[in-house]
């Protein structure tokens, strides 16, 4: 019949559309966008119990993970496309939260300074995703959002920081009011906040992402000169080790 013809060719537009969104989103580094399982559904992120585990317990403030009575501050100047900052936040960033951010002996701050370029040569998934950790930090998510995006971050040169993927990366970091997270991401008074970052950025002498600001127990602040993976040395540059 001509219903059920119908009811058969919408079923195939979907999971087609399903199988474009895998294959705009799957990276050729290794790291991939939402994946359907066998019933259309999509499967959580990676990562998703390994990030709760490191953080759960952990005061979050907006951007701020840690005690807020912390004598000292890591500021990391990052881009949630850029892969040099899902390297550190991998990698280095566990080390530091579980040594120093969870005894109490630093925070741990994040300002979003997105300069990646996209498919179309523009930093403009890169302001979207800046704009979507924002969002996050308003319902103080942000470190389980961000440390999700990093462990299903898709290469650099592809443009996909659509609401499929922040939704996705949403829901699995505990943001409860998804309206809410797509009214700030829209919310064009965040432009300044990152413009902001931008600008501090510069004038401290970086030129890429990651990029570390040390704000000492001591109440010193300038541009990190340890070795960025070297916990040990981290601390004892913020006068806590």
């Amino acid at each position: 019949s001509r219903n059920a013809m119908l009811g058969v060719v919408g079923a195939v537009v979907v999971v087609v559309a399903a199988v474009m969104v895998y294959l705009s989103l799957h990276s050729s580094n290794g790291s991939s966008g939402p994946k359907t399982t066998s019933s259309g559904q999509l499967a959580p992120p990676a990562g998703v119990a390994d990030v709760q585990k490191l953080l759960d317990g952990i005061p979050q403030t907006g951007l701020v993970l840690g005690d807020p009575n912390a004598k000292a501050t890591l500021v990391e100047y990052g881009d949630l496309r850029c892969p040099s900052c899902r390297q550190w936040d991998t990698t280095t960033a566990p080390k530091v939260i579980e040594q120093l951010v969870r005894t109490g002996k630093i925070k741990l701050e994040f300002r979003l300074w997105p300069i990646t370029s996209d498919a179309q040569g523009t930093n403009a998934d890169a302001i979207n995703a800046a704009r979507s950790g924002m969002a996050a930090a308003a319902q103080n998510r942000y470190w389980y959002y961000a440390l999700l995006f990093y462990k299903n971050q898709v290469d650099e040169t592809k443009t996909y920081v659509v609401p499929t993927f922040t939704h996705w990366l949403a829901s699995a970091a505990g943001i409860k009011d998804l309206g809410a997270f797509d009214k700030a991401t829209a919310d064009n008074t965040v432009e300044a906040a990152i413009q902001q970052n931008g600008a501090e950025a510069t004038n401290y002498g970086f030129n890429g992402t990651p990029s570390f600001l040390a704000i000492t127990a001591a109440g010193k602040t300038a541009p990190l000169q340890a070795d960025q993976t070297d916990v040990a040395a981290i601390a004892k540059e913020l006068g806590v080790g």
